[in-house]
């Protein structure tokens, strides 16, 4: 009977067979699970290998692919995260007069740039704004009240939802209106029943169409005044100029900085210049307060929308604003490519925004078909599954029968991997 391999010879095989930049501790436990369970070595062990972070390129269009960590930070914010925090950097200093200061002094005034009629509250994200805010009213109003359309107590990404964490923050919900309707005589109905806190909240992964009515949130604002309660708006997702534009009245504005801002994720509160106080005081504030890393991205990310140049600096001001014909040339560049096994067509697809921002918004764009020459069973698994696994990963999608490559959401810098990743497929993939 012949002895198993050692743990070592495991650890050789496991680089050789599926190359990995997985440190030697992490593969030596992996090799004696594997001596552990008598697994035979082969493509299921190392497909099973836990997979670190790595670069994804996203050809699927989704700008927002919450599972590709949604908006890319891209090269400015890299750069200004190498220049000041590879060492020690000015969190909380003043450096003009030697005292401890805010950290997030900077980004309010960045704020300042784009409105001024609201005070800036950043948190870790855009459901840690909404807790915050909920806990904040809760402690200063004293209301336990939250009224709510029916049609806007959503679920979100990973099954979190709206209703259960106005519950923990310790608000009774009251309902208004039916799921497809709601009208401006539901809240005020509600409210000459007993005083309480309105909240609105962005539809985020889906629509409603048809028979449907709702009220838009900066209608709610005169009759919270009428009433005196406070008014919440998740919002959810905001751009620059949405946020310049945003009306006065509204206690609370929560937005995700990640979705159409294109910034790391975070959460930002606008708030009343008279109720933002309350927020920076609540003891929940310090648990959900941005690090060091975010808020470096951040000032990137505002810099860029306070000048108007995010289209220079920002991935998705750039993809959002690349045009088809810039798109076709780069397909026309990439079916020059000399295949044996496969074609490249040219592809007529649609990119969306993804990640709860802005649902059923598409735009038309281009991207490139891989059609092997041979048909085969199961070709669209084992491309789109050859393409995953390519260091780097490629993420392709299904368009109108045939493995595609959307170009919208592949960034200019990318290009050449992904042609190299498909000389690589034509080469290793072979279709029986």
């Amino acid at each position: 009977m012949n002895n198993p391999p050692s743990v070592t010879e495991i650890i050789k095989l496991l680089r050789k067979e599926a190359p990995t930049e997985l440190p030697n501790a992490l593969l030596a436990q992996e090799a004696r699970k594997i001596q552990k369970n008598k697994l035979k070595l082969g493509p299921l062990v190392f497909n099973n290998l836990p997979t670190s972070r790595r670069s994804v390129i996203n050809g699927t269009g989704i700008l927002l692919h919450t599972n590709l960590g949604r908006a890319p930070l891209g090269q400015a914010v890299i750069d200004r995260i190498n220049n000041v925090l590879a060492g020690y950097t000015n969190l909380e200093m003043d450096l003009q007069t030697g005292e401890r200061g805010g950290r997030t002094a900077y980004l309010d005034v960045l704020f300042e740039c784009l409105n001024q009629k609201y005070k800036p509250v950043w948190v870790n994200n855009n459901a840690a704004a909404v807790l915050l805010c909920l806990s904040t009213l809760k402690k200063t109003t004293g209301l336990t009240r939250m009224i709510i359309s029916r049609g806007e107590l959503v679920e979100i990404g990973g099954g979190f939802r709206v209703p259960e964490i106005m519950k923990e923050a310790g608000f009774d919900l009251i309902e208004v209106g039916t799921t497809n309707k709601t009208r401006l005589e539901d809240y005020k109905n509600a409210l000459s029943e007993a005083p309480g806190v309105i909240c609105c909240v962005h539809p985020s992964n889906f629509v409603m169409q048809g028979f449907v009515e709702s009220v838009e949130p900066k209608n709610l604002i005169p009759l919270c005044s009428e009433f005196k309660v406070p008014l919440l708006y998740d919002a959810g997702t905001l751009d620059a100029d949405e946020i310049r534009k945003l009306p006065d009245g509204f206690d609370f504005v929560s937005i995700s900085t990640d979705k159409t801002l294109g910034g790391p994720q975070g959460g930002l509160i606008m708030a009343k210049p008279d109720v933002y106080k309350s927020l920076l005081k609540n003891p929940l504030y310090r648990a959900l307060r941005l690090d060091k890393l975010s808020l470096t991205a951040l000032e990137v990310t505002f810099e860029a929308h306070a000048d108007k140049t995010d289209r220079l600096v920002l991935p998705i001001s750039q993809m959002l604003n690349t045009n088809l014909k810039t798109l076709q040339e780069r397909v026309r560049e990439m079916m020059k490519l000399p295949l044996q096994n496969f074609k490249l067509v040219e592809a007529f697809c649609q990119s969306s925004w993804g990640g709860g921002a802005l649902p059923g918004q598409t735009w038309e764009s281009v991207g490139i078909s891989i059609i092997p020459i041979k048909k085969a069973n199961d070709q669209h698994q084992k491309i789109t599954t050859y393409l995953r696994q390519n260091n780097p990963s490629v993420l392709a999608s299904i368009v109108n029968g045939e493995v595609t490559i959307n170009l919208t959401t592949v960034l200019s810098h990318q290009l050449e991997a992904v042609k190299k990743a498909i000389r690589n497929l034509d080469i290793k993939l072979f279709m029986v």
